[in-house]
């Protein structure tokens, strides 16, 4: 059963993630269009999808858990998982390939080689992209992959500490590339095949399964030490404040709580994140780029909320798509 708390706060966090990219994120790509806004929502792009991520770890290792110890059940565990995003993924993919084809959008390569390397999860450090979800989906699907066989083998032969390991190889990682006189190009070589912010964010929501079932301290210790990691390299303090309001929801039955987090419409939102998150930069920005050649003028912000109901739209749209052909590969349930 879902935590409805929960899929709130993925609501919330995907209203701030839109939010940044039409306020503040768009007038910096496209300064012609002379777009002037009375609040900008700072830095949602980075610290709403590092929480993202944490979420992600927490259900991978929930997910891992339930499982028995055959290697069928791990590998069917994993290909749901890689579906699940895929589908998605490759009909927004699509779909803006085509508007963007129609309408044009500048500052996005739109060939068919990279439209092809876009739906097969190709990295692609040269070339642009047609879809900037991309590098999210990809990492997303590696990480759950790499830390999914990992985390599954530790527990099979009940070795947590090779866990406790992991976690504590990133964080020296992360502290020798810290070093200023540590190379420019390190991390960039390393993020090529281990996507690193990702993979720590995944490990923090692991850790806070681990600590959340087993309330061993040194679990807390080593999620507490990678979450201000994360914090400092990324000089963001609401990595921490949502982290630890995460922790909160997982059990919190405050009727305040519950009032804010619970909201129909905000679990709705939450429901339909990953779909919104999918469509609505790209496509948003097309729509914002016609109205604003169409007025002649600086968008407003009822325009802003107009583009917002139309990409929602369309993320509903995506649903359907990947639900009709789900079901269509292996039936309805």
């Amino acid at each position: 059963m879902r935590n409805l708390s929960i899929q709130g706060l993925r609501g919330y966090l995907m209203i701030w993630i839109v939010l940044f990219h039409y306020t503040t994120r768009y007038p910096i790509l496209y300064p012609s269009a002379n777009m002037e806004m009375p609040i900008r929502f700072e830095n949602g792009g980075e610290v709403g999808i590092v929480i993202f991520f944490v979420m992600s770890g927490f259900f991978l290792a929930k997910g891992l858990l339930g499982l028995d110890s055959s290697n069928k059940k791990l590998l069917e565990f994993c290909m749901h998982k890689y579906l699940r995003l895929w589908f998605p993924y490759v009909v927004s993919t699509i779909l803006i390939f085509i508007c963007i084809n129609i309408f044009g959008l500048s500052g996005r390569e739109c060939s068919l080689k990279t439209f092809l390397i876009d739906v097969f999860f190709i990295y692609h450090p040269t070339i642009g992209y047609v879809d900037l979800a991309h590098w999210f989906i990809a990492h997303l699907i590696f990480v759950q992959c790499f830390l999914g066989v990992i985390f599954y083998k530790v527990r099979k032969c009940n070795r947590v500490k090779l866990f406790r390991m992991l976690i504590i190889c990133f964080n020296l990682l992360f502290v020798i590339l810290s070093i200023p006189q540590a190379p420019s190009h390190g991390i960039l070589v390393i993020d090529t095949f281990i996507p690193f912010k990702s993979t720590l964010a995944v490990l923090v929501g692991i850790g806070i399964y681990l600590y959340r079932r087993d309330k061993v301290k040194i679990d807390l210790m080593l999620v507490s030490f990678t979450i201000c990691s994360l914090s400092i390299w990324l000089s963001q303090v609401l990595i921490c404040v949502y982290s630890i309001l995460f922790y909160l929801l997982l059990s919190s039955e405050n009727k305040i709580v519950k009032s804010i987090f619970q909201n129909k419409t905000i679990i709705e939102i939450g429901n339909m994140s990953f779909y919104w998150y999918l469509i609505h930069q790209n496509i948003g920005y097309i729509f914002l780029n016609k109205i604003n050649t169409l007025s002649g003028e600086a968008t407003s912000e009822c325009w802003i909320l107009i583009v917002c109901a139309v990409t929602f739209s369309i993320g509903y749209l995506v649903k359907f798509l990947e639900t009709m052909v789900v079901n269509k590969i292996y039936g309805s349930k």
